[in-house]
């Protein structure tokens, strides 16, 4: 549904919310803002909200608006500036397949990490795609994107611990041979697991 207001200006704004994508912008006319939200609307039930906004415009815009308010901003922004520099940024929001998120994988698995020099390990690349699947959330919120395109990468389950105890662990769901990869709570204190952050 969209909203109009008068501007001290004298420009007029529209604001929609429609299909949980929400957007506003100004016009020196009403009936420029009315036509405008209008359209917006028709994209948002269509599903063709921002077209050709790729992954890395999507990533930088993540992380100017959203990482900030993070208490790991550093740790997001010097992962989202990886990753805008990986060859899966360059592809538009609405052609990413699973496909090209199981050849990030592969790509991630295979590398050294810059900072340490040593092989990335699994756990990196949970983390990582846990805030992948962050971003494309919020993507999906803002309208940029109608369907989900991670697929099973950066899961949550119900596990055992190594100790015998129960508690959340983080699962990154592999294709092909490798067996899904398990990795720890930060916290364990006995068998009781303090399950801040596991939701």
């Amino acid at each position: 549904m969209a909203t109009y207001r008068k501007l001290p200006s004298g420009k007029w704004q529209a604001q929609v919310a429609t299909a949980g994508a929400r957007k506003s912008k100004s016009f020196a006319s009403k009936r420029d803002a009315i036509a405008w939200a209008v359209r917006f609307e028709e994209a948002a039930r269509t599903g063709t909200v921002a077209l050709n906004k790729t992954f890395a415009e999507a990533l930088e815009e993540y992380r100017l608006k959203v990482a900030p308010s993070k208490r790991d901003y550093e740790f997001e922004d010097r992962r989202i500036r990886y990753y805008q520099r990986d060859p899966i940024a360059t592809k538009r929001l609405a052609d990413l397949r699973v496909k090209d998120f199981d050849d990030l994988a592969a790509r991630r698995l295979g590398s050294t990490s810059n900072r340490t020099g040593r092989p990335i390990t699994r756990g990196t690349l949970a983390r990582d795609m846990n805030l992948l699947s962050a971003v494309l959330h919020w993507c999906q919120r803002q309208g940029y994107l109608k369907d989900f395109p991670l697929g099973e990468h950066g899961l949550r389950e119900r596990g055992v611990l190594e100790d015998g105890g129960e508690g959340a662990v983080a699962v990154t769901q592999k294709r092909g041979n490798l067996p899904p990869v398990k990795q720890r709570p930060a916290a364990v204190q006995g068998n009781r697991v303090l399950r801040n952050g596991f939701r």
